[in-house]
C-alpha cells in the first residue's frame, strides 16, 4: 500500500498550503499508479489556481479531504509506474505530463500507444484534452534529469508561446508593428519573444518590474525593457498586447496610454497576484483571453496533426538550449518544497530561474 502526499491549498488563500499524507489502496483493474518524482513550478501554476473555479483546474486532481475549500494545484513533470493492474502501461516505466502536487497520482490509462496514453478517469472526461494525455518516455531522456527538470518547467509556457506565436502567425497581428509583453521577464514571455526575434520584424518591448530589468535585458531578446512605472515612454505606433500579467492598472494604462494604436490585446496568465484583474479603462472590443487548449484543438484539426507535433519539436529544442540561460532551484525536502513554493508565488524568482520540486512522500508523516 503505498503513502500518497498531497499538498492541500485553500482555495481563496494560495499562502495557506498543507501536505497532508494518507495510505492508498492498490490499483483497481485498469489504473496504474505513478509515482511523481520532480515536477516544476512556476507563476503558471498560480495561474491554474487563480481559475481554479473559471476553468475547471481544480476538477483534474481533487484533494482526498476538505474539496469544498481546498485544491490541488496542477503541475507538469515527471513520474514512474509504481504499480498497475491491467492498464497497458508497465511497471518501472517513466512518463511525462500534468499531476497533482502530490508524490503520486491514479490514472486509468485509455487510447494507449506505444508512445502516448489518455487518462481515461471518469471526472477527467469532459476537461481538456491537451492536459489529459501523457507521454510515455525512453529511459535516455529520464535518466537526462537536467533535460527533464527543463522539459517539465517550459512545456507548458513554450507551448503557450508557441500557440500564441501561431495565433499572430494566422492573421492576430493584424497591421501591428510593435508588439508590448507584460511580465517580460516569465518563461512564457521569454518563449514568445524568441520566437518573435526568430520569425519576424515586430518590434519587441518587454514591460517588468525596475529589479528584472537587468536580467530580463541580459536575455537578449527583447528591442528594449521598460518598467512598469515608465510605460507612458512606449510609442504609439500600431501595437497588440499580449499581456501575462493579470494586472488589471497595468493593461488599463496601457489601453490609455496606447488609444486608438491598440490594435489587440491577448490576455494569457496572472503572476501579479496582488490584483484581480479589472476590466475598468480598457476597450473590451480589442481585449480577449487566449486559451492554449481551445487554440490547440482548433489549430490541430485544421493543420492535420501537424501543430502538436511541431509545438513538441519547438519546446524539445528551446529546453535543450536554456542551458545558456536558464538556472535551476531544486527542493528536494519537505521544507524546502514549501520555502520554493512560496518565493514562486511572491514572485521572488529571478527571470533566469527556474524552480523544481521533489515530492516523494514521507512515510513518517502518513495520517493514522
Amino acid at each position: 500500500m503505498a503513502i500518497v502526499q498531497q499538498y492541500h491549498v485553500k482555495k481563496n488563500d494560495f499562502s495557506d498550503i498543507v501536505p497532508l499524507s494518507f495510505p492508498l489502496p492498490p490499483p483497481a483493474v485498469g489504473e496504474a499508479l505513478i509515482k511523481i518524482t520532480r515536477i516544476a513550478f512556476t507563476a503558471n501554476n498560480i495561474s491554474y489556481a487563480l481559475a481554479g473555479e473559471s476553468l475547471g483546474y481544480w476538477r483534474f486532481f481533487p484533494p482526498a479531504s476538505n474539496q469544498n475549500s481546498h485544491g490541488i494545484v496542477p503541475v507538469w513533470g515527471y513520474g514512474q509506474v509504481e504499480a498497475e493492474q491491467d492498464s497497458g502501461l508497465a511497471v518501472g516505466e517513466s512518463v511525462f505530463g500534468y499531476w497533482p502536487m502530490a508524490s503520486h497520482c491514479l490514472v486509468a490509462p485509455a487510447a494507449v500507444a506505444a508512445h502516448r496514453f489518455t487518462d481515461g478517469a471518469a471526472h477527467r472526461r469532459d476537461l481538456p484534452m491537451i492536459y489529459n494525455q501523457y507521454r510515455r518516455v525512453t529511459a535516455a531522456e529520464y535518466a537526462d534529469q537536467n533535460f527533464c527538470d527543463r522539459q517539465s518547467l517550459l512545456y507548458p509556457l513554450v507551448g503557450t508561446a508557441f500557440g500564441i506565436y501561431d495565433w499572430l502567425d494566422q492573421g492576430g497581428r493584424e497591421d501591428a508593428t510593435q508588439l508590448v509583453l507584460t511580465s517580460a521577464s516569465s518563461k512564457t514571455a521569454i518563449g514568445l519573444a524568441h520566437l518573435v526575434k526568430n520569425n519576424s520584424d515586430l518590434q519587441l518591448i518587454g514591460l517588468t518590474s525596475k529589479r528584472n530589468i537587468e536580467a530580463t535585458a541580459q536575455l537578449g531578446l527583447y528591442h528594449e525593457i521598460i518598467a512598469y512605472d515608465d510605460l507612458a515612454n512606449i510609442k504609439k505606433t500600431p501595437t497588440l498586447i499580449v499581456d501575462m500579467a493579470g494586472d488589471g492598472s497595468v493593461s488599463a494604462n496601457l489601453h490609455q496610454h496606447l488609444g486608438d494604436a491598440l490594435r489587440r490585446e491577448a490576455r494569457v496568465g496572472a503572476t501579479h497576484l496582488e490584483q484581480q484583474f479589472k476590466p475598468e479603462g480598457i476597450n473590451k472590443e480589442r481585449s480577449f483571453f487566449f486559451f492554449l487548449p481551445t487554440h490547440a484543438a482548433k489549430r490541430q484539426k485544421e493543420s492535420e496533426g501537424r501543430f502538436l507535433k511541431d509545438m513538441m519539436a519547438f519546446n524539445r529544442q528551446f529546453a535543450i538550449e536554456s542551458v545558456h540561460w536558464l538556472n535551476l532551484v531544486v527542493a528536494t525536502t519537505q521544507e524546502e518544497v514549501l520555502d520554493l513554493y512560496h518565493r514562486v508565488r511572491q514572485g521572488k524568482l529571478l527571470a533566469n530561474e527556474g524552480a523544481i520540486l521533489s515530492l516523494e512522500a514521507n512515510d513518517d508523516n502518513a495520517s493514522p
